[in-house]
């Protein structure tokens, strides 16, 4: 019998029922195209002609432009007239939102609609590749056969492999997605279904429609270290694929972690069957606030006794020995876990991230079992890591025309001269929708056959739309990012600095670095002190410059760092204002998006300063 357990089964049955019959394009080709046939491909696919693409190489479509009204779908209840005047295209639409990185602001979310040629041309072929090359047993080798590329004709045909197609159970998904905003979900308008959710969970209900007698589990975040959570994965058959941030793996790898959740939510289930066992109407009431808070009574899967005496099971267990018990689960989820495929984005895994997360799901290094993807709400699918056999590079798939900017040139991908650079799309929506900046700079690898770019998608700056808390710190715009364009040098990847620091001294990782774009340029680096003697600050300053001077990071930003004053200061605050775990609490009941909870290795600060006359930050600041 197949094993289900949901967030919410009505939202999950609008998907299967819009996806049914949608296949997508043939993913297995896409491996072998050339230059040519991908070049072929990508016009085919989008039904947009090169000379369109030429004629408006110079255009550029910031997504606000095709947002939908958010201010109407903020709304908990939408009227027929709402209904109209957002001019959908489907009588009963799926609209997605993004995740406010920027900002907390509701008002600020991108919303648009997943119309049913966007939803099979580009999202169901690029999750289908996404999902086949994962439960594919093809870890060191790829599918053996001939390329039946455009030049065959075979550019648009609908997934005819034995892959693709086998209908037989591939095998369970976990899933974890973040909790959705108050107003997401589906709710009814008239006759109509209206469907709101991130777009992040949009790929996940795609996946679990696509692969129907599939076992499969999808829940939120915040319940990653539930000791329900962990028994319903323990549950469910042979698991294939696991959908999951991989610092909720890494944190099933921490005991403490593991307790802290088990207890947790063993508090709140006391809490629930208190207020449950007396017949107050006041305690009722506080139920139900409970219930709305976020803390949710625990939701079994139907009447699946089997788990019920499970949990009850473990339960005891934990309550009589906690670290035996979760010494014993931990083991329990390893073992399940050891033959599973993580899909996941790993942009801002260091090495030791990755060292733990081999050590959890028993990898040698070199052969993780791994799909590393890069999926925009904006854009749908892009690339991921589809050939097993080269699971270093992620493909370039051909559901959209990319353009690579760099430097005032706007060149296709497989066509540009630069090796990295901020990213553009055009793709069809029932009209064409040219050269949408995605705020994403990414590496080019390969351009000799289909393109391959680097697993690193770089966010390239932006200025920081949220009230922040800032202490010791000049005054001024903030702007976070990866990468940074400034008048006088890059910085491609912020990480490389923090990691070059971390590794030599005692980094304080709760703090970022700053870099204070001002007459003179002035990195402040959060380093424990021991002592506060100025000499040992001056000696450590400059040692941390010389250390910055042989890491990994471009010439020009090295050439720079010889005029740049190295402050080392741990006393400096530069965070959200009313705290993180304000934020998460908010975030958790959808009061705000999952974006605020953004942390960046790396901020400048744009001083204010009336004798600041020295403009640093480039304009043009992803070009």
């Amino acid at each position: 019998m197949k094993i289900e357990y949901d967030t919410d089964y009505l939202l999950q049955n609008i998907f299967n029922k819009k996806i049914n019959g949608m296949k997508g394009l043939d993913w297995i080709n896409w491996l072998y195209y050339d230059k040519e046939e991908y070049e072929d491909a990508i016009f085919k696919n989008t039904g947009i002609e090169e000379h369109q693409i030429i004629s408006n190489v110079e255009k550029t479509t910031q997504s606000r432009e095709f947002s939908l009204n958010g201010n109407l779908l903020l709304k908990e209840t939408l009227n027929d007239e709402d209904f109209q005047n957002l001019e959908l295209t489907d009588k009963n639409p799926i609209l997605i939102h993004t995740s406010g990185t920027s900002g907390g602001d509701l008002s600020k979310l991108k919303w648009f609609e997943i119309t049913d040629n966007s939803m099979e041309k580009i999202w169901v072929s690029g999750i289908r590749a996404i999902y086949d090359s994962s439960f594919l047993e093809w870890y060191t080798e790829p599918y053996v056969g001939k390329s039946n590329g455009s030049k065959n004709n075979n550019t648009n045909n609908t997934s005819n492999s034995k892959y693709a197609h086998n209908n037989d159970s591939k095998g369970a998904m976990v899933f974890l997605i973040p909790s959705g905003l108050q107003i997401d979900g589906v709710s009814k308008v008239d006759d109509n279904y209206l469907t709101r959710l991130y777009g992040f969970e949009l790929t996940q209900r795609i996946a679990i429609a696509l692969y129907p007698r599939s076992d499969y589990l999808i829940d939120h975040y915040s319940k990653a270290y539930n000791l329900s959570t962990i028994l319903k994965i323990l549950s469910l058959g042979k698991i294939a694929i696991i959908a999951v941030p991989y610092n909720v793996i890494m944190n099933w790898n921490n005991p403490k972690k593991l307790k802290e959740g088990f207890e947790k939510e063993l508090k709140d289930m006391k809490k629930l069957t208190n207020l449950i066992d007396t017949n107050n109407l006041e305690n009722l009431e506080n139920l139900e606030n409970l219930e709305n808070s976020g803390d949710k009574k625990i939701k079994h899967n139907d009447n699946n006794t089997e788990f019920y005496n499970e949990y009850i099971k473990y339960k005891n267990k934990f309550e009589q020995n906690p670290e035996k018990t979760v010494k014993e689960l931990q083991n329990r989820l390893k073992e399940k876990l050891k033959d599973a495929v993580l899909i996941s984005g790993t942009t801002y895994m260091i090495k030791r991230q990755w060292d733990d997360l081999r050590s959890f799901m028993g990898w040698k290094k070199g052969q993780e079992r791994l799909t590393n993807v890069y999926i925009g709400s904006e854009i749908g699918p892009f690339s991921a890591t589809i050939n097993k056999a080269d699971n270093y590079r992620q493909y370039v798939m051909p559901l959209t025309i990319p353009i690579l900017e760099r430097k005032n040139s706007r060149e296709l991908l497989t066509r540009s001269k630069y090796d990295y650079g901020n990213l553009l799309i055009s793709k069809m929506d029932g009209y064409p929708i040219y050269n949408i900046d995605t705020g994403d700079v990414i590496t080019l690898l390969d351009k000799k056959r289909i393109p391959k770019i680097s697993g690193e998608i770089l966010r390239a700056n932006f200025k920081v739309n949220l009230d922040m808390v800032v202490k010791n710190l000049p005054k001024g715009d903030i702007i976070a990012g990866d990468y940074f364009r400034l008048k006088d040098f890059e910085i491609v990847n912020s990480k490389e600095i923090t990691s070059c620091i971390s590794d030599k001294f005692n980094l304080d990782k709760n703090n970022p670095i700053i870099l204070v774009n001002s007459e003179k340029y002035r990195l402040i680096v959060p380093i424990k002190l021991e002592k506060d003697k100025a000499t040992v600050q001056l000696e450590l300053a400059q040692k941390v410059k010389e250390e910055l001077e042989v890491c990994p990071i471009e010439d020009d930003l090295k050439k720079a760092l010889k005029d740049f004053e190295i402050e080392l200061n741990e006393n400096i605050t530069i965070e959200p204002k009313g705290g993180r775990e304000e934020l998460l609490k908010k975030v958790k009941s959808g009061e705000m998006p999952k974006g605020v909870l953004k942390k960046w290795n790396l901020y400048v600060i744009n001083e204010d300063s009336k004798n600041n006359k020295k403009s640093n930050m480039d304009k043009n600041s992803k070009k």
